[in-house]
C-alpha cells in the first residue's frame, strides 16, 4: 500500500507527515496538530477527518 506525505487537514493547510510533533484534543471532537518547527496558526483537522487522520499518521511510510 502506497503511504501519502500530505494529508489535508482541512481548506487552509496541506500537512507533511514528517512535521507532525503532537496531536492533541481539541473543542467539538476536533484534533490540534503541532509540529516539530515554531508555527504561530493552530492546524485543526474536523471531526469527520479525525479517524482517517489517525490512520494516515500510523501508516508505515
Amino acid at each position: 500500500m502506497l503511504a501519502w506525505i500530505f494529508f489535508r487537514a482541512n481548506r487552509q493547510f496541506l500537512i507533511n507527515r514528517n512535521a507532525v510533533g503532537e496531536v492533541s484534543h481539541s473543542l467539538h471532537r476536533k484534533l490540534a496538530v503541532t509540529f516539530k518547527f515554531p508555527f504561530h496558526k493552530e492546524v485543526l483537522v474536523s471531526k469527520e477527518k479525525t479517524t482517517r487522520f489517525l490512520h494516515w499518521l500510523a501508516e508505515k511510510i
